[in-house]
């Protein structure tokens, strides 16, 4: 492996943000989804709204737990986007739209929150120099 610090930050970087990108193919699906449960598309897509209304609240408040312990952050994030989305397979497979409000909204949202943080916190210590260039090209 490279010792290069820009390559191994690289695909870590992609890599995070090809699953944590995931949430923006909700649309996507989101009438399939409402079909198969029994719930209007505009229903359904108030999952999408409150997955990035988690998203920006946990990026504000455990802003704090990044900045103190970037393991501890990446392992909530790790739990929460897991957790969030293998709940809202079950959720859909249950056909309950609270439960997808839950798992993808709030527990999926926190996970991208303290997911997109983690990153930006490791480039910043890695590149001192050129903090705003490496959160930039993330």
């Amino acid at each position: 492996m490279s010792n290069n610090k820009w390559v191994c930050a690289a695909i870590p970087a992609l890599l995070l943000h090809c699953s944590i990108g995931t949430v923006y193919c909700w649309g996507t699906f989101s009438k399939e989804i409402a079909e198969y449960i029994g719930a209007e598309k505009s229903a359904v897509q108030w999952a999408f709204s409150l997955a990035i209304f988690f998203l920006g609240m946990s990026a504000a408040f455990l802003g704090d737990v990044v900045e103190k312990d970037i393991k501890k952050s990446s392992l909530i994030a790790t739990i929460c986007f897991t957790t969030g989305m293998v709940g809202t397979g079950a959720a859909i497979l249950l056909k309950s739209l609270p439960l997808i409000f839950l798992c993808y909204g709030c527990i999926m949202g926190i996970g991208l929150g303290t997911g997109y943080l983690s990153p930006v916190k490791t480039l910043m210590l890695w590149f001192k120099d050129r903090k705003g260039l490496a959160t930039g090209l993330q």
